[in-house]
């Protein structure tokens, strides 16, 4: 009886009812065959193109395969050729051991209480404080102290139990800042081995270009008398009062001079052009010059218009950018200003390229109505075109026009999985990396500051392939994004776009080779 009154009930419902029913069922299916990853396999890049040649077919089954084992993934991936890092701190991406070894070499001294690195005694080796310091040379003699320290230099062995992943990131820097002295006072000798370690390290994941972030002077100011800061005109006087006194001419060329001493030891130090050359000496290394964002107006203005000088002057240096955590008191209070700023000296300097951090920023760091402005101010008024992190763009109240601006101007987002999850918490589907492809936006994969984060190019690349699903059709892409986007003159970015299509045609054939050409 019961089957019967069913069917009798399924008779009384009108055709067109059953017509919306249909459709609305289907609806669903294709909204999640669209939205949802695929949990098992491969998922398909957003073109639906089939992966053109033989031996790409044969590495797209092998790597639906491996994808779920990491070992076997990470061996992969170390040997995928990666294009560029464009997203990381040259202070941030060297290891604590390194640090360590250089302030002994110096000599430094640690204070124990704080442990950080600070300055001997003038003119010796002498610890000023003998009771809470200790020369760094002795460091090694001493296993608790030296681990304590590597952790204290970096995310390792951390815990949201015992600090905020967030304080602990940005507080490394000051803790081994006396190494390398990022600023104008920076050695230049240590400078060159960090780029070293950099370039080496980036050789052996098989990447070709690297774009270096640092601050080539952050002491210089100018004074903000009589400035409003309302307008343009405000933004003239200052750049007018710069240019009138000399200091920046005169620092472009000092910093200038520097960077040759620099690529000097760096050279030096990879042995390139001698019989003991190492592979780093083959990687491509430009540098992009940024302003604190944390400081007062002032001090944000000059930092940025000589950021701006030395991109237009040294080929060198291929870009400018604004760094320092985007949720402090200036840094938040003044974003709008700081946009306004970079519009301005992008009119100023018209041929210097620009990437912005912006949208580092995740629900509890900041007031909830703040979030999802950045990524649109960098954009749309400061000019970036790239941005760096752009975590909280699904805060912006349009974010689907906002990821359609960003695909249709080509405005590329460096992704950095690892300095996201310990800063933010933002890990995982939390990350909107997924969203970023889904939109067409071109996506770049970044180490940010791998000796902080304890990571390295092929780590962030996993993350990708098991937190968000990347297939190897999309790991191809954001390899060839990575290059695409770089700031490298055309020529220059014609010549690595060559270089990269040979090595994955190098890489197929082995990864075809040693699994016995399966199909």
């Amino acid at each position: 009886m019961g089957e019967e009154r069913r069917v009798r009930h399924l008779q009384k419902i009108r055709p067109g009812m059953l017509k919306r029913i249909s459709l609305s069922f289907a609806g669903v299916v294709l909204f999640i065959r669209v939205v949802a990853p695929a949990s098992g396999g491969e998922v398909q890049a957003s073109s639906g193109a089939q992966p053109g040649t033989l031996a790409e077919r044969r590495v797209t089954n092998q790597f639906a395969r491996i994808r779920h084992d990491p070992a076997a993934l990470r061996s992969f991936l170390f040997a995928f050729p990666k294009g560029a890092d464009l997203h990381t701190h040259l202070s941030g991406a060297i290891y604590a051991e390194s640090y360590i070894q250089w302030a002994a070499d110096l000599p430094l001294c640690i204070d124990v209480s704080t442990l950080t690195f600070v300055d001997a005694a003038a003119g010796s080796t002498t610890c000023n404080d003998p009771v809470t310091q200790r020369p760094a040379a002795q460091i090694p003699l001493d296993p608790v102290l030296y681990r304590r320290l590597v952790d204290a230099f970096s995310m390792r062995n951390w815990h949201v139990a015992r600090s905020v992943g967030h304080d602990q990131f940005f507080d490394t820097f000051v803790k081994f800042d006396a190494v390398l002295r990022e600023g104008r006072d920076a050695r230049a000798n240590l400078v060159g081995r960090a780029v070293a370690e950099i370039t080496h390290r980036a050789a052996l994941e098989n990447v070709r270009h690297l774009e270096l972030m640092w601050s080539f002077d952050a002491e210089i100011a100018v004074s903000p008398a009589g400035v409003s800061w309302d307008s343009d005109q405000d933004f003239q006087v200052l750049r007018e009062r710069l240019l009138a006194t000399g200091r920046i001419k005169e620092r472009v060329g000092e910093r200038r001079r520097w960077l040759d001493e620099v690529n000097t030891e760096t050279r030096a130090a990879l042995g390139c052009g001698t019989q003991a050359v190492m592979p780093g000496c083959e990687v491509s290394v430009r540098f992009i010059a940024y302003a604190l964002r944390g400081l007062p107006p002032h001090q944000v203005f000059a930092q940025a218009m000589l950021a701006f000088e030395l991109a237009a002057s040294d080929p060198r240096i291929v870009g400018v950018n604004l760094v320092m955590p985007e949720d402090w008191f200036f840094s938040m209070r003044d974003h709008d200003l700081h946009m306004r700023m970079f519009r301005f000296l992008r009119k100023s300097y018209p041929g210097v390229n620009v990437a912005l951090h912006a949208g580092e920023l995740g629900l509890g760091l900041v007031p909830p109505e703040t979030l999802g402005l950045h990524v649109r101010q960098a954009i749309e008024v400061g000019g970036a075109q790239r941005i760096g992190h752009g975590t909280d763009v699904m805060y912006d109240r349009d974010w689907a026009g906002m990821l359609r601006i960003m695909s249709r101007r080509k405005i590329a987002v460096e992704i950095s999985l690892s300095s996201s999850d310990v800063i933010l918490g933002t890990r995982g589907e939390k990350h909107p990396l997924r969203q970023y492809l889904r939109a067409g936006v071109p996506v770049v994969i970044s180490t940010d500051d791998e000796g902080v984060a304890r990571s390295d190019l092929t780590n962030e690349y996993q993350r990708a392939v098991e937190e968000h699903g990347v297939s190897y059709r999309e790991l191809k892409e954001i390899s060839r994004n990575s290059i695409e986007y770089s700031f490298l003159p055309a020529e220059e970015k014609r010549r690595i776009r060559t270089e990269l299509e040979a090595a994955f045609a190098r890489f197929e054939s082995r990864v075809v080779q040693s699994t016995g050409g399966l199909k």
